[in-house]
């Protein structure tokens, strides 16, 4: 099917006058709440990792530290510093990479906004409470789809893009599976621009991570955080993980230790 022809599907379904905010005015609010982070932030946070594994269901326990911040012409920094991991005996010999592994997706949340750079993006739906669902494909899927059906002039036309990405998303996402970073991404945002549920689909499978947020003194920090994901565990192959964490003893500026942050120069 010609790529006009999927652009006037596409358009079709399109409200002539769409209520509540624009997508860029979504996007915005998501970019925003990312620079409006306090300059240091810490907190400490408990953790408890399920690992379904084909010899069974494996819990460990973990405590830690979590700091943040940002220098002045700098992106956001962060650092996890598991302290205490329990684990099952079985997993012993993992304890260090489950430290890792714990880290790696904490320190991850903060980037996940860039992600939304990386695809044409479009409203999906939009639900209760001041709630919308984005959801995108990745740039360089819909440029191949568009140049391969289409004309090359519609490649920078930033609305037809999103239009065939929504056509790609809603009839044949099953079949634009590519390598790479996440393929199509689904984000539900509140209106002041948080990720509340992001749903990553690489291909070798899903990452969804959930965040609630807590507002104190102004300031909108993680209260939980959830991550539902896979992992390689040694002979064992990959294996499921679900990651639930939870936030307390929050501090807001000259309280990060200059230890932490000189480690990671």
């Amino acid at each position: 099917m010609a790529t006009a022809a999927i652009l006037a599907l596409a358009l079709a379904g399109v409200p002539a006058h769409a209520q509540g905010p624009s997508v860029d005015q979504l996007l915005e609010r998501v970019f925003d709440a990312g620079q409006r982070q306090p300059t240091e932030f810490s907190s400490e946070f408990s953790a408890d990792l399920t690992l379904r594994a084909p010899l069974g269901t494996f819990v460990a326990q973990g405590q830690g530290t979590y700091v943040q911040w940002r220098r002045p012409g700098e992106k956001t920094r962060q650092r996890v510093v598991v302290t205490k991991l329990d684990v099952p005996f079985l997993l012993r010999p993992f304890q260090g990479y489950l430290k890792k592994f714990i880290g790696e997706k904490v320190e991850g949340q903060v980037e996940q906004g860039n992600v939304l750079n990386e695809h044409d993006v479009f409203l999906l739906d939009e639900k209760a409470g001041d709630l919308w669902v984005l959801a995108g494909v990745r740039h360089d899927i819909v440029g191949d789809f568009m140049k391969k059906y289409g004309r090359q002039s519609d490649v920078k036309d930033r609305l037809a893009r999103r239009a065939i990405a929504k056509w790609m998303y809603t009839r044949m996402r099953s079949q634009i599976v590519k390598p790479g970073g996440p393929y199509v991404f689904q984000a539900t945002i509140d209106s002041e621009g948080n990720i509340r549920d992001l749903l990553l689909q690489y291909d070798w499978g899903p990452v969804r991570t959930k965040i609630d947020y807590v507002k104190i003194r102004g300031n909108t920090v993680w209260e939980k955080v959830v991550v539902d994901s896979m992992t390689v565990l040694g002979d064992w192959g990959r294996i499921e993980g679900l990651l639930n964490m939870r936030f307390s003893n929050f501090c807001f500026n000259n309280c990060v230790k200059p230890e932490l942050v000189s480690k990671t120069n």
